[in-house]
């Protein structure tokens, strides 16, 4: 994706679609992320992340971690942001994803890219 393809999303003079290759990979990359955690600790999905990185998760509480990771890295103050600019930073996290680098269920980038098509921010 280049530059001029996230303004155009952004800024909604482009639609959005998900290639079925990009989910068809993340999916098999979320299969061997859930394949290596059973065998190995894994950073961020079997432990805590930076300073708690050595600390293991609880394996039946794996939901909740990931939503408190989520949630202890969303906070902020101040004025909403700008709608093109919310639109840009979910078009770049879902272009990433899309990647399949970090081993999410491809529910998530279905989820993102739904969002991007529907929503209104403000």
């Amino acid at each position: 994706m280049r530059c001029d393809d996230v303004v155009r999303v952004a800024r909604r003079r482009a639609s959005l679609e998900l290639d079925s290759k990009a989910l068809e990979q993340a999916g098999h990359a979320y299969e061997v992320a859930r394949d290596s955690e059973t065998k190995r600790a894994v950073y961020g999905r079997t432990t805590g992340v930076g300073a708690n990185r050595h600390e293991v998760v609880d394996p039946h509480g794996a939901d909740q971690h990931g939503l408190r990771l989520l949630r202890s890295h969303a906070g902020t103050t101040g004025d909403l942001s700008d709608e093109d600019l919310v639109r840009a930073t979910l078009v770049i996290r879902l272009n990433q994803l899309a990647a399949a680098g970090s081993g999410v269920h491809p529910r998530l980038l279905t989820a993102l890219a739904t969002a991007l098509r529907s929503a209104r921010y403000r």
